[in-house]
């Protein structure tokens, strides 16, 4: 079952989990107050998610075959084949665009990147439903211009959103048994060790020293364990997932071991402004330099810039900035199922696209991008639409 409230209690624990792995020499030790503080939001975040589940909220439903998917995707493609001619080509085909820096044309970036998702995300729900080809055919090539800009935040994006869909339905006919358990694990697993391999290549784009097929610029820049570098079981390019999993937690840890935040009318105001508007909503509100957290906290290593959802909350307020993203997160999710509506046909794509935000808040504040939270706009603009064209239809009747 795809329930926002549980998928935040399976991330964090997964993440906190990983962490007790031990593969880098980097991480400082979980405080008591770390831990505590996860152990309440996992009980509170579970009492709602079970709510949820008795309330009916989350059910799955089949949606029809749409002829228009073929041209929705044409747009798609002309909308990348722009951005490439604005850009001058795209990263994976032109070596002298570096991936790092592509961003398309202003403001249509951030439209096309976050559609792509919710589009990806829907195909992936109507093939499900209708079990037809051609859909899998359009759903696969949705994958492409995150191939060809290089990002693997689109590709995992699109990846999760499905995977959500997926155990939605099972969920819904009680399909789940051992083999979709052990299919699952395989894929998984697989996705890692590729996402390993994706990694290293983009490191050989940006830095031709390094081989494309080799996990030496992870290793040396998460400061691997000897233990984990003479492992002759695990491959090396797992060590990409490890990094990108638990290396966030690492730094929101550094950050509480170094506590001297000052709970201030500035730091009050920043905390809003940085930490809960969309960046596309507070640059308007607020005229000021674009500003990185990652310039003013504390790093394991100035390459690893990022500490889960809470770091930035923790930068500005302490605890208290800690504990107020939480509430926020689950007013999000709250709002945002209410928003979209029981009897949506998107529904479950859109439930499916915020279980992706929550389990990216292992990694980041994903709220605030607008990149990644405008995807969750589209399901409730079809509620919108279609509300007004039937109000239209019973108006002319």
């Amino acid at each position: 079952m795809t329930n926002p409230f549980l998928v935040y209690v399976i991330s964090f624990l997964s993440v906190l989990l990983v962490y007790l792995l031990g593969w880098s020499n980097l991480y400082p030790s979980l405080t008591i107050w770390t831990v505590l503080f996860f152990v309440l939001s996992f009980a509170i975040s579970a009492f709602l998610g079970i709510r949820s589940h008795k309330k009916g909220e989350l059910r799955y439903e089949s949606i029809e075959y749409n002829k228009k998917i073929k041209y929705i995707s044409v747009l798609v493609f002309l909308g990348y084949i722009a951005e490439f001619i604005y850009a001058g080509g795209a990263p994976l085909l032109n070596s002298k665009i570096n991936y790092l820096e592509f961003s398309g044309i202003p403001t249509f970036h951030i439209f096309l990147f976050s559609f792509t998702i919710f589009y990806g995300v829907y195909l992936f729900h109507l093939f499900l439903s209708t079990k037809n080809k051609i859909v899998l055919v359009f759903y696969l090539l949705n994958y492409v211009p995150a191939l060809l800009i290089v990002s693997r935040g689109l590709i995992i994006n699109i990846f999760l959103g499905s995977l959500f869909v997926f155990l939605s339905m099972i969920g819904m006919r009680r399909l789940l048994n051992k083999k979709i358990i052990i299919s699952l694990a395989v894929i998984g697993i697989a996705f890692l060790y590729l996402f390993g391999l994706f990694g290293n290549y983009r490191v050989s784009l940006s830095d031709h020293t390094y081989d494309k097929f080799s996990s030496k610029y992870i290793l040396d820049i998460g400061e691997a364990s000897e233990s984990f570098r003479n492992n002759k079981i695990i491959p090396k390019p797992f060590f990409w997932s490890y990094i990108y999993i638990s290396s966030p937690l690492a730094n929101l840890q550094l950050n509480i071991d170094d506590n001297n935040t000052e709970i201030n009318s500035t730091n009050i105001k920043n905390f809003v402004t940085r930490e809960v508007l969309p960046d596309i909503v507070a640059r308007r509100l607020v005229k000021e330099e674009p500003f990185q957290i990652s310039d003013h906290v504390k790093l394991i290593k100035k390459e690893l810039i990022v500490g889960t959802l809470y770091m930035g909350g923790f930068y500005y307020l302490g605890w208290i900035g800690v504990i107020l993203q939480f509430i926020y997160l689950m007013a999000v999710i709250f709002i945002y199922m209410k928003l979209v509506g029981k009897n949506n046909k998107l529904r479950i794509v859109a439930i499916s696209m915020m279980c992706n935000m929550v389990v990216l808040s292992t990694f980041s504040n994903m709220i605030v991008f607008a990149g990644m939270s405008m995807q969750l706009v589209f399901p409730i603009l079809y509620r919108i639409i279609l509300y007004i064209y039937n109000k239209r239809i019973g108006y002319e009747k």
